[in-house]
């Protein structure tokens, strides 16, 4: 493990020194993939735009929060910044492994180009998710292993909620409160 911390450190360093004028658009970018603004927009999106979808996303956050907290305590992977504290331009709290940034974006960025369709908005969307999980290697905050891992539990999650609205969705909702509780 220690070779592959090392090399992690190795290209956040180059990474920094080479394009050190990124660093605020990275900053920019990382805060949309925080907590707070989801839980923000996502009232925003309920009340203004569509319910359904608001609702899907709600529900969405609030799965991928527990699966993450979970994830990162199982797995107890440390940040770049701990190791080097030089690299750590953007510092917070908890473990490494998943990124919770990349985490999050990957499966609501996702969700909301499944449910609008389009191929420029899928395309936005995975944009959006891949400079996610770069501006969180950049910043320091996270090694290439702990976005990897962000990024295929987002879309493990993404993969479940579309079965979930394509196959039983529509039939759970048919039930009396009662059943769906």
């Amino acid at each position: 493990m220690e070779d592959i911390y090392e090399t992690g450190l190795e290209f956040i360093r180059w990474l920094q020194a080479t394009y050190p004028q990124f660093e605020g658009f990275f900053i920019a970018i990382s805060s949309l993939g925080r907590e707070e603004f989801y839980l923000a927009v996502l009232p925003l999106i309920y009340w203004c735009i569509h319910k359904r979808a608001g609702r899907i996303l709600g529900y969405v956050l609030f799965v991928a929060m527990a699966v993450n907290t979970a994830l990162k305590h199982g797995f107890r992977g440390p940040r770049p910044f701990w190791i080097d504290p030089a690299v750590g331009i953007e510092e917070t709290g908890g473990y490494g492994i998943p990124s919770g940034h990349t985490q999050y974006a990957s499966v609501l960025y996702l969700i909301i180009a499944y449910l609008t369709g389009g191929f420029w908005i899928w395309l936005l969307a995975g944009f959006v998710v891949l400079l996610m999980g770069f501006s969180r290697i950049y910043l320091g905050a996270h090694f290439i292993h702990d976005v990897l891992g962000g990024l295929l539990v987002g879309i493990i999650l993404l993969a479940l909620v579309i079965l979930w609205d394509r196959r039983i969705a529509k039939r759970f909702r048919k039930r009396i409160l009662g059943q769906r509780m």
